[in-house]
């Protein structure tokens, strides 16, 4: 099961992140992931959503799915704060539907979706005590990997390369991603 939830995520992940860059001083638009993810039967059933819980998040999320599409297509500085916008009212929505475990494991699987980016969530990043530096490294790299992966995405467009050649260099590209995240961490920082 868990291991359907991240390949889930990570697919809807990558699919967001696909041409978006990320600014140095904000960080990837990580967001997207809880407004992406809570639609998701696999979620729901993870959660232990009732029906009644089902109906009313289902019920909510027209209320940010028009703008949430549309966003993709903003410029990043205003598409960041149209995600950060439709997220806090989909949170504050959630807050009122879900019990609080199931909001906790919701938070995890928000996290364990983001996989290694988790850690430039603020909340992520401020427990443990990131510099500003090590936000810097971690956001370049998410750039690089980005950018490389849309490379490998257009040459599949273009027929110039299969899927699933290029599903395993993209692979290649998130391992060294997240191997030297974890090297730029300090002791202290992992054992959190």
């Amino acid at each position: 099961m868990k291991a359907l939830l991240s390949a889930t995520a990570a697919v809807l992940l990558t699919a967001w992140l696909a041409g978006h860059t990320f600014a140095a001083d904000r960080g990837p638009d990580l967001e997207p992931v809880l407004l992406q993810m809570i639609r998701d039967d696999s979620i729901h059933k993870e959660l232990k959503l009732s029906s009644d819980q089902i109906d009313s998040v289902m019920a909510f999320l027209p209320n940010v799915d028009g703008d949430w599409f549309r966003a993709r297509n903003y410029p990043a500085d205003r598409r960041r704060t149209t995600i950060d916008a439709l997220s806090k009212q989909l949170k504050t929505s959630l807050a009122d539907i879900l019990q609080p475990n199931q909001i906790k494991r919701l938070d995890q699987l928000q996290r364990q979706a983001l996989g290694t980016r988790m850690v430039l969530r603020d909340d992520i990043a401020a427990d443990l005590n990131l510099t500003d530096d090590q936000v810097s490294g971690f956001v370049a790299a998410a750039n690089q990997t980005v950018k490389e992966a849309a490379a490998l995405n257009k040459q599949v467009f273009d027929g110039k390369l299969d899927g699933k050649s290029a599903a395993q260099q993209i692979a290649v590209l998130q391992k060294k991603e997240r191997q030297n995240l974890a090297k730029s961490l300090t002791p202290a920082q992992s054992q959190k």
